[in-house]
């Protein structure tokens, strides 16, 4: 029997149809061609169906609007999930030069606890992901607060991530 593999997302899942186009069954496999199978990677469609010619789109609109909907929330996701690591790793990053400058002498003990305290908010907001609060809650704190080299320093790093990954 003649199969047809169709890749319908980047999770390996295909759809394998007859000779004739109609559906058999639905897998996550790899990819390894035997025996006179013919396989075709047809990324763009989400309900693929071969019409003895070329395969063709036979999802009904919704079901491809409802597919359009399912791979924004995924998309968007990721993005949040992917914010979030970078959240946790800045913080790290403002942590540990927080506790060097305690360390070195640069800053004493109360003004280390004074600064992550005063923080709190904007280090919630990052480790949450949500970047573009974190710069709302350090504008609310303010310069004053803090001193002029390290909001500058912060609010430009919060600014820079949200235009490159908003």
């Amino acid at each position: 029997m003649f199969q047809q593999m169709i890749l319908i997302n980047m999770d390996k899942l295909y759809f394998l149809y007859d000779e004739n186009g109609f559906f058999t069954t639905t897998n996550y496999f790899e990819v390894k061609p035997e025996n006179g199978t013919e396989f075709l990677i047809a990324e763009s469609f989400i309900k693929a169906k071969f019409n003895g010619s070329e395969w063709i789109e036979s999802a009904t609109s919704e079901e491809v609007e409802e597919n359009n909907i399912k791979q924004a929330l995924h998309n968007e996701t990721q993005k949040y999930i992917q914010r979030t690591i970078d959240g946790i790793n800045a913080y790290a990053k403002i942590s540990a030069e927080f506790r060097l400058a305690k360390l070195s002498g640069t800053i004493d003990d109360a003004t280390h606890t004074y600064l992550e305290n005063l923080l709190i908010p904007v280090r919630n907001e990052v480790l949450a992901g949500q970047w573009i609060s974190a710069k709302q809650k350090l504008i609310n704190i303010g310069v004053e607060q803090i001193g002029a080299d390290l909001y500058n320093r912060l609010f430009d790093q919060i600014t820079n991530y949200i235009e490159f990954n908003y």
